[in-house]
């Protein structure tokens, strides 16, 4: 079966950390933030375990770091501030890149 790509950070650790979405399933996360290191991913993190994550934040914490440090986070606002997607068209979980990264010039992969 092929690996899926998530479309948010918040949602889709979410979503792996109580179940619905096998960790292993997944190939990346192709997110609208912007972080540029570690450090602000943990900014971020912080952030989302108060607004978005409930349960067990630090399994969510882990898991999002893991995807940063094995490169799994694909973050295409770092290079082009156009990039948006809406989650709400298509679902959280899709089965290509190019389903999940779009600016507002066109598709690209």
């Amino acid at each position: 079966m092929p690996k899926k790509y998530g479309r948010s950070l918040s949602i889709c650790v979410m979503q792996i950390a109580d179940g619905r979405m096998k960790e292993e399933d997944v190939e990346m996360i192709v997110s609208s933030t912007s972080f540029e290191t570690r450090e602000s991913l943990l900014e971020g993190i912080r952030l989302y375990s108060e607004c978005y994550w409930s349960g067990d934040v630090e399994k969510c914490k882990a898991i999002a770091l893991r995807f940063w440090d094995e490169g799994k986070l694909f973050q295409p606002r770092l290079g082009d501030d156009s990039f948006s997607q809406a989650i709400h068209i298509g679902g959280v979980w899709v089965n290509s890149l190019k389903e999940c990264v779009y600016n507002t010039e066109e598709w690209f992969c």
